[in-house]
């Protein structure tokens, strides 16, 4: 294979239409802090976004590596939304190499989050090993645990990612910020469980055990809506308390979309893929948390 080629092949593993979940999770948490006055530091603004965006990349790489190896690719039927890439499928020979890539992002991550926890605090640590626990231990382990695989992802996103941003830019965990985890959190986790049900059955011929498999479809798509009705009672709730600013209520607007993807996907317990509700899934994950962001900026 040509330089070009393995390129193509590590880009690919990483998913990049994945990758955009970061961006609006740090957006949400750099307008909290510009919407309190804080002063953003550029330095810290470029250090958390190497570090977060390269744990996402470690990640789904890493991911990509430990379900090629399982056989876990060659028996899935890939969406757009799930199923892997595909990348190794078709370029089996660059396994080692998204592997080794994937190590290395996390080394960039692990380096750059302590260069933030060098002008933060050690407390940020505490952060720090949390996320890498989750980054490595996610595929191998957590997968193999219902409730641990269902919430992994949203503590990786909603706590690791978003409070670790806003601490590192404000410089301390105080103010409304904080309020503001739980959405993502949710969020997140429910836009994995929704694309596990496409994959369930060569999930379990994988040695794979999350919601899907163990609590079966009708109970998973219950916890799916009730992640997603979680999530925007959480938003009005901590509007209505005034624990937050109010234009934070701008997030609602998804709050519809969010109805439409509960009530679309119900067909996907009986083993269809619904790709619209999945495609809404993501929408709603992606959006609210840009929402909340643009409202608090409107409202400086």
């Amino acid at each position: 294979m040509t330089l070009t080629q393995r390129v193509s092949v590590v880009v690919r593993a990483s998913r990049p239409p994945f990758l955009l979940l970061t961006p609006a999770i740090l957006f949400l948490a750099w307008a909290m802090v510009v919407a309190q006055g804080g002063e953003i530091s550029l330095e810290r603004l470029a250090l958390m976004t190497l570090s977060a965006l390269s744990a996402a990349i470690a990640s789904n790489l890493l991911n990509e590596f430990f379900d090629f190896k399982s056989g876990l690719d060659q028996q899935t039927t890939p969406t757009p939304f799930s199923g892997g890439s595909g990348a190794l499928v078709q370029s089996p020979a660059m396994l080692e190499g998204v592997k080794w890539v994937g190590l290395l992002c996390v080394s960039v991550s692990v380096w750059s989050g302590l260069a933030l926890v060098a002008q933060v605090g050690w407390q940020l640590l505490l952060l720090g090993f949390l996320g890498v626990a989750l980054l490595i231990a996610y595929t191998p382990i957590m997968n193999k645990q219902p409730w641990l695989c269902l919430f992994a992802p949203g503590l990786g996103y909603g706590l690791v990612m978003f409070v670790g941003a806003y601490w590192a830019l404000r410089g301390d965990v105080g103010g409304d910020g904080v309020w503001l985890f739980p959405i993502p959190m949710l969020l997140v986790s429910a836009l994995l469980l929704l694309n596990q049900f496409p994959d369930a059955q060569a999930d379990a011929q994988a040695g794979r055990n999350h919601a899907v498999i163990a609590w079966g479809r009708e109970r998973s798509h219950w916890i799916f809506a009730l992640l997603h009705v979680f999530a925007f009672v959480w938003l009005a709730m901590v509007v209505v308390l005034g624990f937050v600013p109010m234009t934070t209520a701008w997030g609602m607007m998804l709050l519809p979309l969010s109805l439409w993807v509960v009530w679309q996907s119900r067909s996907m317990v009986k083993g269809q893929v619904v790709l619209p509700a999945m495609a809404g899934n993501v929408a709603v994950t992606l959006l609210t948390p840009v929402a909340i962001g643009l409202g608090l900026l409107m409202g400086t």
